[in-house]
């Protein structure tokens, strides 16, 4: 995603890897010596490999994206690699803390972590059961593990949401969820930024029986639907980095 240089005085921030933001996070874990833990979605080789494609998604400028044939955003985007998630989203929680831009000028934060994996529709459905969610949700929910991606959503930034599920009913080969709620899951590092006011969401296909432990290995990566995420990310951060106007944010 090219940038010009002259640009408004805002910024995305895409956790999962990221500052337009996006970000990812980076974990270290010292297993015990007879049980190696690959980590390959819940440690997040497949997070930082999701990154590094991301950055490379030049390809997709000008094809498929929402603006066919413009390659330079209004805004910039900033990568985050965070680490120390696990020890209490320390990475992110530095950001916002020293914040090497304004946090005023982060107009949105994608935060991909734990993208790989089918979904389980069980764990969808308790999900949107646990925020009284109605039917144009539920009705979403599809039981096929394979195309399942749930989006946790801060809640009071419904345009942002709104710009999301038009780009995955448009561009990419998901069943996207919506799952609005503030404050948001503490789980990821999109935490920090949401509770500062940040629109964010966090794209996420579910904990697994294997999640950090010896079993979460490379052959259980569906990767065509890390692919589409990785997509739906991109084109989400190139539509608000060349939207005229930031992601809106109305709390109550």
């Amino acid at each position: 995603m090219r940038t010009g240089l002259k640009l408004k005085p805002m910024l995305l921030l895409f956790l999962a890897l990221g500052l337009f933001g996006i970000t990812a996070s980076k974990e270290e874990r010292r297993p015990a010596p007879d049980k190696t833990r690959p980590g390959f979605d819940s440690i997040n080789p497949v997070d930082s490999a999701s990154f590094l494609e991301f950055i490379a998604a030049d390809e997709l400028e000008g094809r498929d994206t929402p603006s066919k044939g413009q390659t330079i955003a209004r805004r910039s985007v900033i990568f985050a690699h965070w680490t120390g998630e696990e020890k209490g989203l320390l990475g992110s929680l530095a950001f916002i803390k020293f914040q090497p831009v304004p946090l005023g000028k982060v107009v949105a934060c994608i935060d991909l972590d734990m993208i790989s994996h089918d979904t389980s529709p069980k764990e969808v459905r308790a999900a949107a059961e646990e925020l009284h969610l109605g039917p144009e949700v539920t009705g979403r929910i599809t039981n096929d593990p394979t195309k399942l991606l749930m989006a946790y959503v801060s809640l009071p930034s419904p345009s942002f949401t709104d710009t999301i599920m038009g780009l995955s009913a448009g561009f990419v080969d998901l069943a996207v969820v919506p799952l609005p709620l503030f404050p948001m899951l503490g789980n990821s590092d999109h935490y920090f930024f949401a509770l500062a006011g940040v629109p964010s969401v966090f794209f996420f296909t579910g904990g697994q029986a294997d999640t950090h432990q010896p079993g979460d290995t490379a052959d259980k990566i569906n990767a065509k639907k890390m692919a589409e995420v990785v997509k739906l990310a991109f084109l989400t951060a190139y539509s608000v980095a060349d939207a005229p106007d930031r992601p809106r944010w109305t709390p109550e």
